[in-house]
């Protein structure tokens, strides 16, 4: 979690969740329209201009990338999930990362990729 002064003047704290936890689905790497109209829009947005870390964790789920821009992860874990990826263009950086770890993962099926502070 961020925790940091609320913005309408009470000395209160907003609490801005920096995980968001996905089972048992497909999940669409590239699908960032889709991702953008959740909550966690919302909340990365009372960042105030900030970046706010975003930890993604798939657990038992299948994973897709096919091109084009990325969900902006700062940190991506996977458990006992599959992968579905396929581009024909060098992928962004995380994206490149994440394929990284895959292949040189001794269990592929259970990663984290951190990519904190990476465009």
């Amino acid at each position: 979690m961020i925790w940091q002064p609320n913005t309408n003047g009470t000395n209160t704290v907003e609490i801005i969740p920096d995980t968001v936890a996905y089972s048992n689905c497909t999940f669409d790497l590239s699908d960032v329209e889709g991702f953008n109209n959740t909550y966690i829009k919302e909340f990365r947005e009372k960042g105030n201009g900030t970046t706010v870390p975003l930890v993604i964790q798939l657990i038992n789920s299948h994973l897709v990338y096919h091109g084009g821009v990325a969900i902006p992860f700062t940190t991506l874990q996977c458990k006992a999930c599959t992968y579905d990826f396929d581009s024909t263009k060098p992928p962004p950086f995380r994206v490149q990362e994440l394929t990284r770890k895959l292949l040189l993962a001794i269990n592929y099926a259970d990663i984290s990729v951190d990519v904190h502070g990476a465009v």
